[in-house]
């Protein structure tokens, strides 16, 4: 509590001084006071105790609502994929140029290669013969620059999309891998 021990003498004369009707020795109150302090001392170090406890617990709470969320994340991106959420990339990778896809998942930056724009090409015009993809036009040349498919939004999207699908793919084979190790 830290305050000074009381004069126990002083408040007994006080209180017969105001007519009061304590008829104690100073060794008395002594007793209650130490009483009263030990017991203070005691729910200080039991509410700290607690304070404590609970701080645990909110620790604990909160590693479990990231590692929900975390979760979540990969419930959302392995089997409801969305496009965006991924961006591309035109890299040259040895002597050949590839696209790839940027996304984030499990806290980390990941890249997965899209494949080389003639191959890409190929795969979105399977996507729609299989009408997967039905808002653009099948693609007649594969000879076409990066800054020409970046200039058609519809060709952006349609890219995405198989992005989107390696990237899905992607965690799904880690998460395959992390299942059989267990």
């Amino acid at each position: 509590m830290g305050i000074s021990a009381p004069l126990f003498n002083k408040i007994l004369e006080t209180n017969h001084l105001v007519k009061g009707r304590l008829n104690v020795k100073d060794s008395d109150l002594k007793k209650i006071y130490l009483a009263l302090q030990k017991d203070d001392e005691h729910l200080g170090n039991k509410l700290s105790h607690h304070e404590k406890q609970i701080k645990t617990q909110i620790s604990k709470r909160n590693a479990i609502k990231v590692e929900r969320k975390r979760n979540y994340e990969t419930l959302q991106k392995s089997f409801y994929p969305t496009t965006n959420k991924v961006s591309l990339l035109y890299k040259k990778q040895g002597e050949s140029h590839y696209i790839k896809a940027r996304f984030y998942w499990g806290s980390k930056q990941r890249e997965v290669q899209v494949g080389s724009i003639p191959i890409v090409i190929e795969i979105i015009n399977n996507l729609i013969v299989n009408k997967i993809l039905t808002d653009i036009k099948e693609i007649k040349t594969t000879s076409i620059t990066w800054e020409q498919i970046n200039k058609r939004p519809q060709l952006i999207n349609a890219i995405k999309v198989i992005a989107t699908l390696k990237a899905q793919e992607y965690i799904l084979r880690r998460l395959l891998a992390a299942k059989l190790k267990v």
